[in-house]
């Protein structure tokens, strides 16, 4: 299973490199960057922030197993950030750490309920193996929430030991908090794989290179962590990405629906009025 993992990484990311390369073709003219704080707050985070909740929206409008699938990811997210603050305030068990583990547990339980709400379109999956050769693009999909579903079963079960076990004379004993790390950051892993998965398998690859270069390092790096710098010293590889986006979905070949490219030129739009404030 870990080669077959291994194998579709691999190839995913050489894909992400030869978009990269493609994208060189969009020039970038090189100017001194400069951004106030002022403008940072007041006017580039809230465009950004109107950038990725379009691009979630056209995914959603693309296909509503989506909202479920960014739920999701958005709850693999938190449940990450939830372990690394227990992890630093709590390296033993003391008063309090116990609630943490407890919120743990909750979003834990809150994934169950998010897959089982996915699989409502297992309907959809088999139609569509049943109609063309879609059906091993739908299967990996289906592979994926399996293996979050498995994955989560098994954290829910060892944080409920931990907790159980903790602050008893048993507490020495326990010695799955590795297993337990493991567990959650499998679980983000395969929810960022999994958030794409009902897109025509022609636009899913462009759709998750933008993803990846484009809307999540402006998510965790500027909306996130208000990092300015990492703005301004990305600029060229975020603009790269973007325009090569922008221009397959608005002049290539895949004949989105009007709506969809609309929003996408809004983004566009939003993305220049950015790279106006920083070059000017």
């Amino acid at each position: 299973m870990k080669k077959n993992f291994s194998l579709f990484t691999f190839l995913f990311l050489s894909f992400l490199s030869i978009q990269k390369i493609q994208a060189n073709y969009y020039p970038y003219e090189s100017k001194a960057a400069k951004l106030s704080e002022a403008s940072f707050k007041r006017y580039v985070v809230p465009q950004l922030k109107s950038i990725s909740k379009e691009f979630y929206h056209i995914i959603v409008k693309l296909h509503p197993a989506h909202d479920s699938l960014i739920k999701l990811n958005a709850q693999g997210k938190s449940l990450v950030k939830s372990l690394n603050a227990f992890e630093v305030s709590c390296p033993t068990m003391k008063v309090g750490c116990d609630d943490k583990l407890k919120t743990i547990y909750k979003m834990s339980r809150n994934i169950d309920k998010t897959i089982l709400t996915i699989q409502k379109y297992k309907v959809t999956f088999d139609g569509i193996s049943r109609k063309n050769d879609n059906g091993l693009y739908y299967m990996k999909l289906i592979g994926l929430l399996d293996k979050i579903g498995n994955n989560n079963y098994k954290l829910m079960h060892y944080l409920e030991e931990y907790r159980l076990t903790a602050n008893t004379n048993y507490s020495s004993f326990f010695s799955k908090k590795h297993v337990i790390t493991r567990l959650i950051h499998d679980i983000l892993v395969n929810t960022k794989m999994a958030m794409t998965g009902f897109l025509n398998e022609n636009i899913q690859s462009d759709f998750e290179a933008v993803w990846f270069h484009f809307i999540t390092p402006l998510e965790e790096s500027v909306i996130d962590d208000n990092n300015k710098n990492f703005l301004v010293s990305q600029l060229e590889n975020l603009n790269i990405s973007w325009n090569t986006f922008h221009m397959k979905m608005t002049k290539g070949n895949f004949k989105l629906d009007k709506s969809i490219t609309s929003i996408i030129k809004i983004m566009h739009n939003r993305w220049n009025s950015i790279l106006k404030i920083i070059l000017r």
